[in-house]
């Protein structure tokens, strides 16, 4: 720049040293155009992802069902308020995993429920449904109708599975 500025420099180098300049300005406004559109997806990206879990959570709120998300890579299971109100247990009193179900079937039908519920997981398959007895906290058997939802990644691997128990001991 400095001969550039004193003029020493030949006509050659000048152009070549605007080219330079050019390139790098026309980089510097593409990368930033890149960027930004990039960032402005993630951001829209996020705030759909924010509204679907708040829809999740009101509708597992509104529902006097016992609504279930079970994480099938991590064991993981998350239970709604309804496992609460049709069967008497507090979110602390029970298991973080697949157990707080599977220990709660009754004896005689915790194997076809198991049995049933894996056949479909294992097969592919997206859905599932079974009639069970279920222990509720003061010890009785509630007769629940569950039916559940396999989701598959973009491989199809299942994931996680979503259910929803009915009580219909009544």
């Amino acid at each position: 720049l400095v001969e550039w500025r004193a003029g020493t420099l030949t006509e050659g180098t000048r152009l070549q040293t605007i080219k330079g300049l050019v390139f790098v300005g026309a980089t510097a406004l593409w990368l930033y155009v890149v960027l930004r559109w990039s960032f402005r997806k993630r951001e829209r990206s996020e705030q759909l992802a924010l509204k679907t879990s708040e829809r999740f959570e009101l509708v597992a709120r509104a529902s006097n069902d016992a609504i279930w998300d079970w994480n099938l890579i991590t064991n993981e299971i998350w239970w709604s308020e309804g496992f609460h109100h049709l069967f008497g247990y507090a979110t602390h009193e029970l298991e973080p995993t697949i157990e707080s179900w599977t220990r709660r079937l009754h004896p005689e039908d915790r194997e076809r429920a198991v049995t049933g519920i894996h056949k479909v997981i294992d097969s592919g398959g997206t859905n599932w449904s079974d009639e069970y007895r279920f222990c509720c906290k003061d010890g009785s058997y509630a007769d629940v109708y569950d039916q559940g939802f396999v989701v598959h990644d973009a491989s199809g691997k299942p994931v996680r599975m979503v259910c929803g128990m009915m009580d219909i001991t009544a």
